[in-house]
């Protein structure tokens, strides 16, 4: 190892060449790393003859290069020489622009381009990546790109033009003999190393670089250098474009999850941080890339899907998982992600694709309605892969049952009463009720806005209305299902008394004459109050439960207790689990709830005795709750 100090002058004339290595990410600096750097500049501009550190740089030489000038791979410290290699991109731009044509030429020839070589020797620094043809264009001073690299370029520019004079070219030079000599590195070159071990060590901690930089560089590790081009165009970039954010960029957060998804399709639950040492551990004893990546690309498609990148041709299909979609359900995507392979290869029926799918999403919003924890939904639903081999619909429902999926009753009931406009789902669940009275002339209710039937802010005829209890039956049934509606006349309609929201005004039309159907049920009212809510609310409640499918392997045998707990107490939620009279996992109790779930098992065992309302029976760590009536 030699290492030694040198400013940015030592570092970019010399007769060498910089080569960003395959496994480095792609530049992500943006205004933030901009403008601390641009700081660093001008405080070192008002302190002349002085230096300002601006880290170590790590190379290792390049032995597979029989260029005329020695070439070195940038093992650390790429997002700082290609920045630097814009900055200075920019002030050529600028002396250009000014009429300045020598010193352009000269920051041109000195730290840009090598200026007697030719191809891909020019570049002092090259990126041997997919930053590569926007790098070039901006230090080649062809059109300036519009993403990422074009941006810096027009910020430096922006910056140089506000902080030196631009018609005076002695200013000129003096800043760029400003960036030249006062910006000083530490120079650390490796002989005999190999580039990605060394790499590997330097981002041990995983700070810099995702899990899916991590798993692109594995892979292409695997690949010749001659070839990497190639095969990144033709397969990587392929895959990763379809991971993309706002700005169009890739989203290395998107590829990391997919990546991570697709493993634990096995059923083995893989932390975000671990997912590149699974991945590694996969194919420790070696990979073959292209079989490898067109694995992923297939796996991609149906993650596209999964996601609502891609449409199914299947309607079915596709309106199942649009449904899960409106959940938040992104934890069982590993679990969609196998049912969909095995449908695809033909081991799973559409139907059973598409009747598990609604269990997954019976069993999330159920869940929500009911009050119940979703903490372990990202173990559970990784462990549920495993359950899905054969006759996953029946495997899924037991799998659910055991871990407490609210059954009809209970889920009606809770809904009845839930704040469902505070909550997260509210215009979901109304577009869904809508759709399932199966009009063929309804209006689409994506266009539509949620009506409170009794008003959010109750005016004085409403409270007249209501009479004596009016703040309080407003406090409990206003964002409730049964007070809510859709409605394309919201604002017209607003809080005027009930019978004007039910025939209308002069220019708004009333609930009478709404092509809603979820509308047009209230105006057959002659008033609105807590009885009429309730009891629209348990209509409602009970289509919404054969929407979001509960499970139905046993029917609520007759006799069943009700829950005589408070309904928000451990008792109660636990009561609510084993009400189903099925056999129920202690552990997976426990994965969900932070409680001692013996401790509780025991307390609800003694008062089911001492009430003689219940029984309760433990086989090792299984529970179940019987109770007279039906044999069980």
């Amino acid at each position: 190892m030699k290492a030694g100090e040198l400013t940015l002058q030592g570092t970019l004339t010399a007769q060498q060449q910089y080569v960003i290595p395959i496994f480095q990410r792609y530049y992500t600096w943006d205004r933030k790393e901009w403008d601390q750097l641009w700081t660093d500049v001008c405080e070192l501009k008002g302190k002349p003859g002085k230096h300002h550190f601006m880290g170590t740089l790590v190379f290792v030489p390049d032995r597979n290069v029989t260029y005329s000038y020695p070439s070195y791979q940038v093992i650390d410290g790429q997002q700082r020489l290609i920045t630097f290699s814009l900055l200075f991109a920019s002030l050529r731009n600028i002396c250009a622009s000014a009429g300045h044509e020598d010193l352009a030429s000269e920051i041109s020839n000195s730290v840009l381009v090598h200026q007697y070589k030719k191809g891909l020797e020019r570049f002092r620094v090259y990126p041997r990546q997919r930053d590569r043809e926007d790098f070039m264009a901006a230090i080649g001073d062809s059109a300036i790109p519009a993403n990422r690299i074009g941006k810096a370029v027009r910020y430096f520019m922006e910056a140089i033009g506000d902080a030196v004079s631009t018609t005076n070219t002695d200013d000129l030079r003096l800043f760029y003999n400003l960036l030249l000599g006062g910006l000083e590195f530490v120079h650390i070159n490796l002989d005999g190393e190999n580039p990605y071990k060394i790499f590997r060590s330097l981002n041990s901690t995983g700070v810099d670089l995702s899990p899916a930089d991590l798993i692109r560089n594995f892979v292409f590790m695997q690949i010749s250098n001659e070839k990497q081009d190639e095969f990144d165009k033709g397969l990587w970039t392929p895959l990763e474009s379809r991971f993309v954010n706002e700005k169009n960029e890739v989203d290395s957060k998107l590829v990391s999850a997919f990546f991570r998804d697709s493993l634990m399709t096995t059923g083995e639950h893989i932390a975000p941080a671990d997912t590149f040492e699974a991945f590694e551990s996969r194919y420790k004893d070696g990979l073959e890339p292209r079989s490898l990546t067109a694995e992923l690309t297939k796996s991609a498609d149906l993650y596209d899907q999964i996601r609502g990148a891609a449409t199914h041709s299947d309607p079915n299909i596709d309106a199942s998982l649009r449904k899960l979609r409106q959940l938040d359900s992104s934890t069982a995507y590993p679990l969609v992600l196998k049912l969909m392979r095995r449908m695809q290869a033909q081991q799973i029926t559409v139907e059973e694709f598409v009747g598990s799918v609604e269990l997954i999403s019976g069993f999330i919003f159920r869940r929500y309605v009911c009050g119940e924890s979703s903490r372990a939904y990202s173990k559970w639903f990784v462990a549920a892969c495993k359950e899905v081999e054969d006759h996953p619909t029946e495997r899924l429902e037991r799998f659910f049952s055991e871990r407490g999926f609210p059954r009809d009753a209970h889920f009606e009931a809770a809904l009845c009463k839930f704040p469902l406009y505070s909550g997260k789902y509210a215009f979901e669940v109304l577009q869904l009720l809508e759709k399932s009275f199966g009009s063929k002339e309804a209006p689409n209710p994506d266009d539509a806005t949620i009506e409170h039937i009794m008003p959010q802010t109750l005016s004085k005829e409403w409270r007249d209305d209501l009479g004596a209890d009016a703040r309080q039956i407003h406090e409990q049934w206003a964002d409730t299902l049964g007070n809510l509606t859709l409605s394309g006349y919201n604002s017209g309609l607003s809080n005027k008394r009930f019978s004007i929201k039910v025939q209308g005004t002069a220019d708004t039309r009333g609930y009478s004459q709404s092509n809603f159907e979820l509308t047009k049920t209230v105006a057959g009212c002659a008033k609105w109050g807590a009885e009429e809510i309730e009891s629209r609310g348990q209509e409602l409640a009970q289509r919404a439960a054969s929407i979001w499918t509960g499970p139905a392997l046993i029917l609520e045998p007759d006799g069943r207790p009700e829950n005589p707990f408070n309904e928000n107490g451990r008792r109660a939620k636990l009561f609510n689990i084993l009400i189903d009279g099925q056999w129920h996992s202690i552990p997976a109790i426990q994965e969900q709830y932070r409680w001692d779930v013996h401790e509780r098992v025991e307390r609800l065992q003694l008062t089911g005795t001492r009430s003689g309302k219940w029984k309760i029976e433990q086989d090792g760590d299984k529970v179940r709750m019987t109770w007279p009536g039906p044999e069980k």
